[in-house]
């Protein structure tokens, strides 16, 4: 029963804006502006999420095309 429970959470979770969790991309929008007021300077990443100055990392995933 819980693992059955955590794959419909999972499932509920992985649609941000359908199902029981879901919420509207205004939401979204506001904690995004709300962010951009508390970073001070540049972003550590590109405008892909990937981190600027981090030699060692590697990526794990295939980039989405």
């Amino acid at each position: 029963m819980v693992f059955a429970g955590t794959l419909l959470m999972i499932g509920d979770l992985d649609q941000p804006y359908d199902g029981i969790t879901g919420r509207n991309p205004t939401h979204t929008r506001f904690v995004l502006e709300e962010m951009e007021r508390d970073v001070a300077g540049e972003l550590p990443c590109d405008e892909r999420g990937l981190p600027k100055d981090a030699p060692l990392f590697r990526r794990q995933t295939e980039e989405l095309r």
